[in-house]
């Protein structure tokens, strides 16, 4: 009992401090389990055939299907046009409200990584600073997976646990109306809170006249950007960009290349094995000491840059902005590999998590979980860049290279997801069924191939989800959950059910703040169902109580993805999520009191 607590708390440790990928971190765990005998090999494998586990990996598949057709474009496009600069109010309500509502299908975590770069255009086109809308927009992604039984994995987990226990499970729209209430009230807090502070939050940026030296500078990496003329007497004439050592031993970036072709000027990307010849132009960027000393040394004419050459730069060269998500396989990768081996016709400039800039330790940069890097290359290459990946998510794109919407597969994977939720509502066949039959037929249909939908699957989700399921079997068979029952019995004895819940409700979500909420609901399902047993109470408004908190992820940016995939291009501080997120914590513990009793009578 005790040696099971004791890795369980070894587990969050390692959660917390963030070293190590969290699935490796639980499947670790998991074997120590077997080889201690707490588990047979059996017991601890079963769960990866369990129920919730293969419906959280199928949901992936379904809301791929729906963003793979451009659905979520379609909508960004719209809300867009029909937004106009000043309205940030009424694009924030807008924003929450489709968020939260198309998030209750699909993943919390998908639906916010798809809405991000749509937020950052409509932010762009309307000229509003973006972190006005990403916290709202992460926040209505927690509080999407309130909305029904499939909307996250936490709601699967508890109500999986129920029938565990012999009772009956939670149905598709139980969630629904807290969810529901939980919006409302999430809306009205961030409309009062800019009503009241009248200011946006931060310092006010125009994103839709950025320039590529202020990008530089947000990436730590200062100077102005200069023109050098490659003459006869050049020392690197005739050489490789790689032979030139102007990146490692004068610290400048070679931002493209300038070259008369007779009838026109064109601008060109360079890599490490393009060759300078005379007469072409280096734009570069970094310090004005640095740049003499290279027209020094190097035989290089320093030439005048002015309006028109800086817009010719903009026009063919540009700048994207990528965030690496928490299944990415970029993880724990160095810039150096990266650049080699996934970006070779791109050049990696920086990173956002570097506090100072050097391309030394730029080169042996590990890559984190939320991290943001900044890429230069041709806008062409930049635009087949594109969000059909696990492993990064872009900014920056160009607008006319936006996806657009295939109206008949769009239809089609509309008509799948309803069909699939009125099955899950009616319950007319067993819902892991149901979602298998409309995984299915999202690929028969085309909306997407076999490949895009074994990729679709976010595999370090599934694994932490099968590999911490054994954990509640250990504590129940050692005798953990009784004794964890037994403490709470001796400090809440025979009070209201209402403390109950609240106590229950605070110290899942203050888990939550830390750990993943799968694995906080892994925990906290069983040992709630107990408690209330011996409450001699109805499970049902604990259970929903810790489904509910373990989603309620707004206190810290580590607390879920969710929060992480808006850090970096928000430009958020951890006080920022404790500033923002604790009066939303506390919104959601008091409606929690309010509407689950209401639902779920003690």
């Amino acid at each position: 009992m005790y040696f099971v607590i004791a890795l369980l708390i070894v587990v969050a440790i390692l959660f917390v401090i963030d070293v190590i990928r969290p699935d490796l971190i639980a499947l670790g765990a998991l074997c120590v389990l077997i080889l201690s005998g707490t588990l047979s090999a059996e017991e601890a494998l079963s769960s990866f055939g369990n129920t919730t586990v293969i419906l959280v990996a199928t949901l992936f598949i379904i809301g791929k299907g729906l963003s793979k057709t451009g659905i979520t474009q379609a909508i960004g496009n719209g809300i867009s046009l029909r937004i106009q600069s000043g309205q940030e109010n009424l694009l924030t309500s807008v924003i929450m409200g489709v968020v939260g509502t198309v998030g209750a299908f699909m993943s919390s975590t998908g639906i916010v990584a798809l809405f991000v770069p749509v937020v950052k255009r409509i932010a762009t086109v309307n000229n509003i600073n973006i972190k006005t809308l990403l916290m709202p927009l992460a926040f209505a992604g927690l509080i999407s997976g309130m909305m029904t039984l499939i909307s996250t994995a936490p709601n699967l987990i508890v109500s999986e646990e129920l029938a565990k226990q012999g009772y009956e499970p939670f149905h598709m729209l139980d969630f629904t109306p807290i969810g529901i209430s939980m919006l409302i009230c999430a809306i009205l807090y961030f409309l009062i809170r800019s009503i009241i502070l009248k200011k946006n939050d931060g310092e006010q940026v125009n994103l839709g006249s950025e320039r590529m030296k202020s990008l530089l500078r947000k990436y730590n990496i200062d100077g102005e950007i200069f023109r050098l003329e490659i003459t006869a007497s050049t020392t690197f004439l005739n050489k490789k960009v790689m032979e030139t050592e102007l990146r490692h031993m004068y610290n400048l970036n070679i931002l493209g290349i300038e070259a008369d072709e007779g009838f026109a000027t064109s601008m060109t990307i360079v890599s490490k094995d393009t060759v300078l010849r005379k007469g072409q132009i280096l734009y570069v960027h970094g310090f004005e000491e640095d740049v003499l000393k290279v027209c020094e040394y190097k035989n290089v004419k320093l030439l005048e840059y002015k309006g028109v050459h800086s817009s010719m730069l903009k026009q063919q060269i540009g700048l994207a902005e990528l965030v690496i998500p928490f299944n990415s396989s970029f993880i724990d990768e160095t810039i150096a590999t990266l650049g080699k081996e996934r970006f070779t016709q791109f050049n990696i400039l920086g990173s956002k998590r570097l506090k100072a800039y050097s391309l030394d330790n730029l080169k042996n940069h590990p890559i984190k979980t939320g991290e943001s890097i900044l890429i230069l290359g041709s806008r062409d290459d930049i635009a087949t860049l594109n969000n059909n990946t696990n492993d990064y998510i872009v900014f920056n794109i160009p607008f006319d290279h936006a996806s657009e919407l295939n109206t008949k597969k769009a239809l089609t994977s509309i008509a799948i997801t309803l069909l699939m939720v009125v099955s899950l509502v009616l319950n007319i066949i067993p819902p892991v069924m149901t979602i298998l039959v409309a995984a299915v037929l999202m690929i028969g249909t085309k909306c997407l191939s076999m490949e895009e939908a074994y990729s679709s699957i976010n595999w370090s989700t599934v694994i932490l989800i099968a590999a911490m399921l054994p954990f509640a079997s250990a504590l129940e068979k050692t005798g953990g959950i009784t004794l964890i029952v037994d403490q709470v019995q001796s400090v809440f004895g025979n009070g209201s059910p209402y403390l109950l819940i609240s106590g229950l409700f605070v110290v899942t979500a203050l888990f939550g703040s830390f750990l993943s909420n799968t694995a906080t609901a892994v925990i906290f399902a069983p040992i709630g169902i107990k408690i209330a047993e011996a409450s001699s109470i109805s499970p049902y408004p604990i259970a929903m109580t810790i489904a509910i908190a373990a989603s309620s992820a707004y206190l810290t940016p580590i607390a879920s993805p969710v929060n992480m995939l808006v850090v970096a291009p928000g430009g958020y501080k951890f006080m920022d999520f404790v500033r923002i997120g604790f009066p939303m914590f506390i919104i959601a513990l008091l409606v929690s009191l309010l509407i689950i009793p209401l639902l779920f009578p003690f």
